[in-house]
Formats: structure tokens, sequence, C-alpha cells
């Protein structure tokens, strides 16, 4: 099983039990910052070391039973790494899957980056957690927000500042270790009602009273190009 992140840094993958215990290569323990060396199952890049192009190869370190997996792009401390991917696994399905065929592999690319950047969505694609490519942010802990909290995405065009898109659908999952994700669905035909060009963006996470903005693109000063697919 593969992840691919277009990036030359190096990458890890993290495993987690539904009780939020972390897999050390050989049990799931409580997750200690001090131990991150302990929990790193190691990503080899298999293209040439300086592509743009990394495959990350996990398989004799993986746990049995279900996961949710993460893939960090590695920083010197388990809190200096961040989060590119994240998906939840039944290993003994994937196996049985690829067992059928000698070999397989899921790739995934994520449509945000590592430092939470969105550069382009594109006409008529889907950006769905169930093909690993869900509309993903990771954020600090907020005091007030907890995992009842809800996601709100929202795009503007750049020229006129009209929002021309709004989904108040993101899902809000605790990771640990002091670190949150919001996670968007968004189908192909959600983004057809646009023109391909430059739009601005924001999201936000909502309980209770509380709305906070976790992310936008002026604080990266890049805007989204929503473009039309070539096939």
């Amino acid at each position: 099983m593969r992840g691919v992140a277009w990036s030359d840094t190096n990458h890890d993958f993290n495993a987690y039990n539904s009780a939020g215990q972390i897999w050390n290569g050989s049990a799931y323990v409580t997750e200690d910052v001090a131990d991150y060396l302990t929990y790193r199952i190691a990503a080899t890049k298999t293209s040439n070391a300086n592509s743009a192009s990394l495959q990350a190869v996990f398989i004799a370190d993986a746990p049995a039973g279900t996961a949710y997996y993460l893939m960090r792009v590695r920083g010197a401390s388990l809190a200096d790494s961040y989060v590119v991917w994240s998906e939840s696994l039944v290993t003994e399905q994937i196996k049985a899957k690829t067992d059928l065929i000698g070999s397989g592999a899921l790739l995934i690319s994520a449509p945000v980056s590592g430092d939470g950047d969105l550069l382009e969505l594109i006409l008529e694609t889907d950006y769905l957690a169930a093909n690993g490519r869900a509309l993903e942010w990771t954020f600090d802990e907020i005091t007030g927000i907890t995992t009842s909290a809800t996601g709100k995405f929202g795009l503007k065009d750049a020229l006129t500042g009209t929002e021309v898109y709004v989904n108040t659908t993101g899902t809000v999952t605790d990771l640990g270790s002091g670190t949150f994700k919001v996670s968007f669905d968004i189908t192909n035909a959600a983004l057809n009602a646009l023109s391909p060009g430059k739009y601005d963006w924001s999201v936000e996470v909502l309980e209770g009273s509380y709305k906070i903005t976790v992310a936008r693109n002026r604080q990266i000063k890049t805007r989204v190009d929503i473009v039309e697919k070539q096939t």
C-alpha cells in the first residue's frame, strides 16, 4: 500500500486504534511524544531522490485490524510534524483484495498541501474521504471546540468578492496530542456551476456560539485555481 505526497521532504506513517492508542511497531500504546521515534512507520522514496514525487510504502509494519492511519511530514519531534493524509483502513480487507491480483497500491495525492495550502480544484472531480481525496486541514486544539463542532468551507470570487460556494457539513476529528482535523467531502456536481478562475477560500469550525477561522488563503497568500478537467 502506498501514499503519494508531492514533496521531496521525508514522510512517516502513524497508526491509531479506536481507543486513540498509537502503534509502536509491535503493539498499541498510549501516545507519549517522548517516544516519537518508536511510532514512525518510515516512508521510503521509491523514485529519484531529487524528484518531487514521493511514494511511501509500508506493509510489514502495519498492524492488523482497523487502523486510523496518518501520513506526516517528518519533523524533529511529533509536535513539529504535520499531517498531509489520513484514512481509516482495515488491513485484512486490503490484503484479501490485493492478494487476488498479486500486488496492489493505494495512491493518495492530497488536495490540501502539508502547510494547509489549497492550490487547485478540478471541475467534475470528486473530493471525497472515501477516495482519500477529502479537503482536510489540521489545527491546534482550541478551547470550546470538540468533535461535535461543524466545519464550514467557503469560496468567493476573487474579482467581485461574491460568495459562490459554501459547504457546512465538515466533520471535526481529534487526532490526539493537541491536534484536530476538519474534513470536507465535495462531490463532482458541487463545483460544476463555477467558472474556471481564481477564488478566495476560508475554513471555519463552529460550535455553540463559537465561530473560529482555522485557515484561509490570505494567510498563505495563494488563491485556489478552479480549472477544467483535461479528459
